[in-house]
């Protein structure tokens, strides 16, 4: 099986399977649970005791191991770094995608990705209609200001909901802006990016657009 078919195929119950690792990049370890991604926007988790997975390995080869949904994402069991049908080339670099909160599914726990402009509220990142969870999966998380906008860089990660885990404070910035409610009719003179109703809207030309770049009323 491929990345994408391991994702159509998970059920709840655990299915041996064999897997072309082909290309995979380990984006991330925490303890048991290892994040593989495509370097495309797809990925996978590994929960594994043991594993011998470090960030940056990329595997190549054919191996058999255990796959099932947790939580709502497909994830694969009993994965070993010594697996005698794997071979790993350590150090690669992860690429990091630039991406909309809802491109992103269970099927992208793994990838590495920065979500820029998205606004913190109640627990949560707003970016238009779609939402995504900051975790700790990798370092503690700083207090983040409500109705604030930030560029958020991290592995993203699902566990009944999307959620962002990033890797260190440098991945965490945020965003410039006037951090206002509300766009008001003066504010409509000026270029630049604001936060309104817990979305960045972008003002040009006197026009509202939200960051896909669609017009707005």
């Amino acid at each position: 099986m491929t990345l994408s078919d391991l994702h159509a195929a998970a059920t709840k119950t655990d299915t041996d399977v064999a897997v072309n690792t082909e290309g995979w990049l380990c984006s991330g370890v925490r303890s048991s649970n290892v994040y593989f991604t495509d370097g495309a926007g797809k990925g996978i988790l590994l929960y594994s005791n043991n594993h011998g997975f470090s960030v940056g390995d990329k595997l190549s080869g054919v191996v058999v191991t255990t796959l099932t949904i947790y939580n709502g994402a497909a994830e694969l069991k009993n994965l070993k770094a010594d697996d005698e049908n794997l071979t790993i080339t350590p150090d690669q670099d992860v690429p990091v995608l630039e991406m909309e909160v809802s491109e992103l599914s269970a099927a992208s726990q793994g990838a590495l990705v920065v979500l820029r402009g998205i606004v913190y509220k109640d627990g949560k990142f707003y970016q238009d209609d779609a939402t995504i969870t900051p975790y700790k999966s990798f370092m503690t998380l700083p207090t983040f200001e409500e109705g604030a906008a930030y560029d958020i860089t991290g592995v993203v990660s699902y566990y009944n909901t999307l959620q962002i885990c990033p890797r260190s404070e440098a991945d965490i910035v945020k965003a410039t802006g006037t951090g206002i409610s509300s766009v008001s009719a003066s504010q409509l003179s000026a270029d630049g990016k604001f936060v309104e109703n817990c979305r960045v809207v972008i003002v040009k030309d006197g026009k509202k657009y939200n960051t896909a770049g669609q017009l707005q009323k």
